[in-house]
């Protein structure tokens, strides 16, 4: 799903530990002023290398597949709320609306079931299914409001079938969103200057 806010994505990092990785898949996704983790399910990789090219710091697949071949993934974005536009959930959600409307008109957008979290917020969930055109994928987003950031949760399948079978293993990760910090800081590094040799 391509944001206003994607190209902030770039600044995304993540961390695995990987001791931790082996057992549970899970990762620190961090900018400057937030960071939050997230767990794969069972079943699930979680990559962040093969979504960079995309912009995708933090991308899932179901074990023996692949970012590009797999026919439903997951992924992880964010809207910083202090980029114009980027306020409150309802705008980033009515943008979603509006650019998935401009994708393909037949778009069919409905309202997901709510997904409670472990600090007991709710992750707001909207549901885009295309229709037979050349957008045929089907999408779900889970909307989780932060101090800072909103962060864009998403399940995307090519079938109706991958999205049915795999909605699961969404709700999963989005239930093992967890906000770390607010106060995240990068030094910025000095530029060396080179001498002229005389």
């Amino acid at each position: 799903m391509v944001m206003k806010f994607l190209v902030l994505s770039i600044y995304l990092s993540i961390f695995c530990n990987p001791l931790q990785a082996k057992i549970r898949e899970s990762g620190i996704v961090f900018g400057d002023g937030f960071a939050f983790s997230l767990t794969a399910p069972s079943g699930w990789v979680l990559d962040n290398h093969s979504g960079n090219s995309e912009g995708l710091q933090a991308v899932f697949y179901p074990k023996g597949s692949s970012w590009d071949k797999s026919e439903t993934v997951m992924y992880a974005n964010i809207a910083l709320k202090k980029i114009k536009g980027n306020e409150s959930v309802k705008k980033v959600i009515s943008f979603d609306k509006k650019k998935f409307k401009i994708r393909s008109a037949k778009t069919r957008i409905l309202d997901g079931k709510n997904i409670l979290l472990s600090n007991k917020k709710q992750a707001i969930v909207k549901k885009f299914m295309g229709i037979g055109d050349k957008y045929s994928n089907s999408e779900a987003v889970a909307y989780v409001d932060s101090k800072p950031v909103i962060a864009i949760l998403v399940l995307a399948s090519r079938t109706s079938n991958g999205f049915k079978k795999n909605y699961p293993q969404f709700e999963k990760m989005v239930k093992s969103y967890r906000f770390i910090a607010q106060d995240v800081r990068f030094k910025k590094k000095k530029r060396r200057t080179k001498k002229r040799k005389k």
